[in-house]
């Protein structure tokens, strides 16, 4: 071998450690700049509740429960004062003296078709007919006056109000209407005051 050839290897073995401890510390500098800057551009991770809707589709004259139990503040265990219940609800068939609301065999709102009906002993209904969103006093009123066991055909942003069978007033804000061949799907907003 050469004298050159060995010096030039031996140059670079020397260099090599030198070389491996370069790289190394450029990579170790890229990446955390890296870090750095995907931290300063990164979203900040917020703190919203997600509310989650459950649709179920069932043939007619089978009692069913779906929707999400509550949202908001019912479902932090802090309900606004003088709120029994407060939630999103997606219609089968709920007595809405429970908390949250369940079905209970012939004590229980139903939806038929594209309103809510009620057995006369279970509750009275009422829908509003103002644009207006109604209160418990207004709601109360309404029920008083015109009550029936049933709606007629509700549509999105529809409001109804209602007295169950333990005097308990509630509104029910319309959120959506689907209707089916077999079945139709009436999605709210549910809202029942304390006694």
């Amino acid at each position: 071998m050469s004298e050159s050839a060995s010096q030039h290897k031996k140059g670079i073995g020397e260099l090599g450690p030198v070389w491996i401890t370069a790289i190394s510390g450029f990579i170790v500098a890229l990446t955390g700049a890296g870090f750095f800057v995907g931290r300063t551009s990164a979203p900040e991770s917020k703190s919203a509740t997600a509310t989650q809707t459950v649709t179920v589709t069932v043939p007619a004259g089978v009692p069913a429960q779906t929707g999400s139990p509550s949202t908001g503040a019912a479902q932090s265990g802090a309900p606004e004062p003088g709120v029994h219940w407060s939630g999103e609800l997606t219609w089968g068939s709920y007595n809405l003296d429970f908390k949250p609301p369940r079905y209970l065999s012939g004590k229980s709102i139903v939806i038929v078709g594209e309103h809510l009906d009620a057995d006369p002993d279970t509750a009275q209904l009422a829908e509003w007919q103002t644009d207006s969103v109604p209160g418990r006093e207004q709601c109360a009123a309404v029920v008083r006056e015109r009550g029936t066991p049933e709606t007629g055909n509700l549509v999105k942003g529809s409001h109804v109000c209602g007295r169950t069978t333990e005097g308990r007033i509630f509104r029910v804000d319309v959120l959506s209407v689907e209707s089916g061949a077999l079945s139709s799907s009436i999605r709210s907003e549910v809202t029942i005051w304390a006694q």
